[in-house]
């Protein structure tokens, strides 16, 4: 790569509006991880040529190495419409867009009894690893609201505009990141009795989101909606307030789905 990038340079010298030699040079670039160098070249290549496909992929692939994710989106989104044979942006262009918008997701299945058989969480690392969300605060309370819900547990409070309730189980920015007395109360409630059986020996209920019995909520937002023969995804949406969803779904034995949505701000 450095012999390869030596000649590029020799190339630009010679002709420094040489596209192919702006191109090689940034591909260069961004092996040795110069991420910004490689964006720096990318730039005077696309002002030559604007609708240089390439370009504008090599443009993604370095605002993501950058983790600049809303950036790479746009830049893989205008290279396949420039070119739509590039399968290297509609795949990273996939998967940026199956991360897009949740911070968290908690789902729950409950059976006719109203006993919560399975539950799972799955945490956004594309948030998580960037920007405001990336702090120890967001990432514990986050992670503390939707174990609440696996739990049973649904918001105290959703406007972030409100008195804050000191918990994770309210919407507020600061976060909370540890439940409050009320919480302990509920759960104290919901589980303080005896049953007549473990609800938590009856079985996958099939959404765990591992792989067992279906896929609830896969790896990004894959299979959020439904209505496909065949199809399982979170179902009908309860509404929405503020940054929380709620979805449902109910199986012809009466299992019921819940899927709890935290929605990053501005989505």
């Amino acid at each position: 790569m450095p012999a390869a990038a030596t000649a590029a340079r020799a190339a630009l010298q010679a002709e420094p509006d040489d596209s192919e030699a702006l191109y090689l040079l940034a591909v260069c670039e961004r092996y040795p991880q110069q991420p910004e160098q490689a964006l720096a070249t990318l730039a005077r290549l696309r002002d030559l040529r604007p609708g240089y496909a390439r370009a504008c992929q090599e443009a993604g692939h370095n605002h993501r190495t950058l983790r600049q994710f809303d950036e790479a989106g746009r830049a893989y989104a205008q290279a396949v419409a420039l070119n739509p044979a590039l399968e290297a942006s509609w795949r990273r262009l996939a998967e940026l867009r199956a991360a897009e918008g949740w911070l968290g997701i908690a789902g729950i299945s409950i059976d006719s009894n109203g006993h919560i058989t399975t539950g799972y969480t799955k945490l956004n690392d594309t948030y998580f690893s960037s920007g405001n969300y990336n702090n120890p605060l967001w990432k514990q309370s986050v992670t503390c609201q939707e174990l609440g819900h696996n739990l049973g547990l649904d918001h105290q409070d959703e406007d972030f505009y409100n008195q804050p309730l000191n918990t994770c189980m309210d919407y507020q920015d600061p976060p909370t990141a540890d439940p409050n007395a009320h919480d302990y109360q509920q759960l104290s409630a919901i589980y303080g009795h005896l049953d007549s059986y473990d609800s938590y020996a009856a079985g996958d209920g099939g959404d765990g989101g591992d792989g067992g019995g279906g896929c609830n909520a896969p790896p990004g937002k894959g299979c959020n909606k439904s209505g496909f023969a065949g199809e399982v995804g979170w179902g009908a949406s309860l509404g929405r307030r503020g940054n929380a969803e709620t979805f449902i779904r109910i199986d012809p034995d009466g299992t019921m789905h819940l899927t709890h949505v935290t929605w990053a701000i501005g989505y």
